[in-house]
């Protein structure tokens, strides 16, 4: 228990109420915030339906928003404008109650197709937060040079994996046990295919790349898009280089696949935040991303840990991945991974989460002690 002091009496505060939103199927990611904001003095649940009923009756002091465009991504036109209106009257409604409103930014548009009700839903959210917590300063810049907000805006980086993952300094086994050839760096694509992770610059690129094999594995929602690239690595005649597993993967499966990568590549065309990159590190495995802000703030020209290349360019990538396979060697690589391993520790959420503890805390505070006067 917590007391605030005011010139009218001591309140006893309980420890304050989080509700994370979208409320169903939780990723590893919001797990391992909720167990860091429970460590520093939160409680954590899943959150309510969207009805005023549940409103009124929620006991939650904060209302934790991630990956927004769910709330009206598909559906027809006039779905989605009810959508929006519908979260601007719970915002409104959710503030007049006093409750602090957070939203971390995992992106500012959608993966795929941007649609009206994603421009309109970041102004919505940027204007009625309370907190808004990015993971980079290229994000945070982005949103208090380009959104009209009263937020107060901070940098949370992306925590790691290291509850969920298990690290590995040394593949060698695992590689033996999955049949993937010891003399070639081994590329790993792992994680959802689809279009605009580039997967096709991938293959455009290996064809060029003798001492190289791909591992792509993950699901994939559209079978078209999984045909056209079994077409390509036929094609191509890269058959005997090129695994392709598809399908929804567990977590052990996701990290057994990172872990048999040499390298993690991440060819994103155009993307905010990436959960990839820190779940490739806490298993130990360097990337190779393309040169989007974000990527280049985490790597910084720091060649143990990740390599840039040009944006959807085959010519770039290929480059990166000949320098690389040139200097493969075992003991190289072991040594890359345990540099990449130290890397991933900085990133523990117990250590990342503190921006976001403060500020929530000092909106808790001031919201009860109005309450007071």
């Amino acid at each position: 228990t917590s007391y605030i002091k005011s010139s009218k009496e001591r309140l006893i505060v309980n420890r304050p109420l989080i509700g994370f939103y979208p409320a169903t199927n939780w990723h590893a990611y919001q797990k391992a915030m909720a167990q860091a904001l429970e460590k520093n003095g939160f409680e954590v649940k899943i959150g309510h339906e969207f009805t005023d009923k549940a409103l009124m009756a929620s006991k939650e002091s904060v209302i934790h928003f991630h990956w927004i465009e769910r709330f009206w991504e598909g559906g027809t036109l006039f779905q989605q404008l009810k959508s929006i209106i519908g979260m601007l009257r719970f915002m409104k409604r959710a503030k007049r109650l006093g409750k602090v409103i957070v939203w971390t930014v995992h992106n500012h548009k959608p993966h795929g197709r941007v649609t009206w009700a994603d421009w309109v839903g970041v102004r919505l959210f940027c204007f009625y937060s309370d907190i808004v917590a990015c993971h980079s300063e290229w994000s945070k810049k982005w949103i208090e040079s380009s959104m009209m907000t009263r937020a107060k805006v901070c940098i949370v980086y992306h925590g790691n994996f290291n509850k969920t993952f298990i690290p590995v300094e040394d593949n060698t086994k695992l590689k033996k046990r999955f049949g993937i050839k010891e003399k070639q760096i081994c590329i790993g694509l792992v994680g959802e295919i689809r279009p605009n992770r580039g997967h096709e610059l991938a293959l455009e690129s290996l064809r060029n790349v003798e001492n190289a094999q791909l591992l792509i594995a993950g699901r994939c929602k559209d079978k078209a898009y999984l045909a056209l690239l079994a077409e390509r690595i036929t094609n191509y005649g890269l058959g005997d280089r090129v695994r392709l597993v598809s399908k929804n993967l567990t977590d052990t499966e996701f990290n057994e696949f990172l872990a048999i990568s040499d390298i993690s590549l991440l060819p994103y065309k155009d993307i905010t935040t990436s959960g990839a990159l820190l779940a490739s590190w806490t298993v130990g495995t360097p990337v190779v991303a393309s040169r989007l802000p974000y990527f280049s703030e985490m790597i910084k020209e720091n060649d143990n840990i990740g390599q840039l290349f040009d944006i959807n360019s085959s010519r770039s990538l290929t480059s990166t991945l000949k320098e690389l396979s040139d200097k493969y060697t075992h003991e190289h690589w072991i040594e890359k991974r345990k540099q990449t391993l130290e890397e991933a520790k900085k990133y523990d959420w117990n250590r990342v989460i503190r921006p976001l503890v403060t500020e929530i805390k000092s909106k808790v505070t001031l919201h009860e002690v109005d309450k007071l006067n």
